[in-house]
């Protein structure tokens, strides 16, 4: 699981394919194949579905749409994730959208 300080989150953003792209893709039903594909080669992938699971964030991440993820990961196993991260002092309040 990664640690989730703002420092450590944009280390791994940073790594990710998108960091320097318009990202508007990823945000719209039209173009999510073309956000899934471009994921799909990204160093990061499992780092940036993670925070999306544990944050509740919208659009492409980790290869996953939102409503994807809504049904690959029920509810009580996002939880699970953040409360691992609350216990271990690594939730992030100000990083959730």
């Amino acid at each position: 699981m990664y640690s989730n300080t703002a420092d450590e989150v944009s280390l791994w953003q940073d790594e990710a394919k998108c960091a320097n792209i318009d990202v508007e893709k990823f945000f719209e039903r039209a173009t999510e194949k073309e956000a899934k594909r471009f994921c799909a080669t990204c160093p990061v992938q499992g780092d940036c579905l993670q925070y999306a699971l544990v944050y509740d964030m919208y659009g492409v991440w980790g290869g996953m749409s939102y409503k994807e993820r809504k049904r690959k990961f029920p509810s009580d196993y996002r939880q699970a994730l953040r409360e691992d991260l609350i216990e271990s002092g690594l939730y992030n309040e100000r990083l959730k959208a």
